[in-house]
């Protein structure tokens, strides 16, 4: 599956390999993929499921990064013309709003961490097997 999505995206959109060749750098995180995606194999076959299921994370991830790192400066391209495009630069706003974004979302990470820790310290503890009538 892999395989077919690295052909149909080089058919659809053949430009996003040209920052892999500018900026040989980001060929660590195809490399990453492959490594990955081979490792969540091996180790499915071994019974190592932790271990797969961080391979498969990483795989994830790495494929994310393909795809930022093809696309950039794009978010968005479009297949019209370029000058259509979603870039970085003209889909941010002003360096105050920036801030403002950024503020907030400090004070959200802060509200859901806590918010986080007080639900597992609210249900922790061994919860008992409840016996009812009632099949699922």
């Amino acid at each position: 599956m892999s395989i077919v999505a690295i052909v149909s995206v080089t058919i659809i959109t053949p430009n996003i390999w040209k920052n892999f060749s500018t900026y040989p750098v980001g060929t660590i995180f195809p490399i990453l993929g492959f490594v990955s995606l081979a490792g969540m194999f091996f180790l499915s076959i071994q019974k190592k499921d932790v271990y797969a299921f961080v391979s498969s994370s990483i795989f994830i991830g790495s494929m994310l990064s393909v795809t930022a790192y093809g696309l950039f400066p794009n978010l968005l391209p479009a297949n019209s013309d370029q000058n259509y495009s979603i870039t970085i630069y003209n889909a941010s706003t002003d360096e105050y709003g920036l801030k403002i974004g950024f503020l907030w979302w400090i004070i959200g990470i802060i509200l859901a961490s806590f918010y986080f820790l007080y639900l597992y310290r609210s249900f922790r503890g061994k919860v008992d097997k409840i016996t009812t009538d009632i099949e699922y």
